[in-house]
């Protein structure tokens, strides 16, 4: 369903908008080769589907945290922190860690603790006191 003015443009038939056909998937079934949803309205349907399939198998959806250019929010202490917190991790899609060095640190010590001595933190403080 190309626009006769122009030849690079088409209507998604969700939100009704002519654009460009680059706003537009592929689709190797339709004629025209191109999706009938552009990829916002498609982007828009999925995000919905995934919360509500959540919801019913009863798992909790984490709200998307928008983080300045340069910077990375930590899921552990629930911190937004530059990019010279965090350990760099080749194998990750932004090449940094999971967590930042300061709950790195907290974790490995807890894991010593416990791998070590059997102990958690909180034995290990009672113990001291002691």
């Amino acid at each position: 369903m190309r626009v006769a003015g122009e030849p690079n443009a088409k209507q998604c038939t969700k939100c009704k908008r002519e654009l460009p056909l680059a706003a537009f998937a592929r689709d190797k079934n339709r004629r025209d080769g191109l999706q009938v949803h552009c990829r916002e309205c498609v982007a828009e349907y999925s995000a919905a589907h995934y919360r509500r399939r959540r919801e019913v198998v009863g798992k909790s959806v984490r709200a998307k945290v928008e983080v300045p250019a340069g910077q990375k929010f930590c899921r552990t202490c629930g911190e937004v922190k530059p990019h010279s917190e965090w350990h760099r991790n080749a194998t990750a899609s932004d090449g940094l860690s999971t967590r930042c060095k300061a709950c790195r640190a907290i974790q490995g010590r807890q894991d010593h603790l416990k791998r070590r001595y059997g102990l958690t933190e909180a034995e290990r403080e009672e113990l001291i006191a002691s």
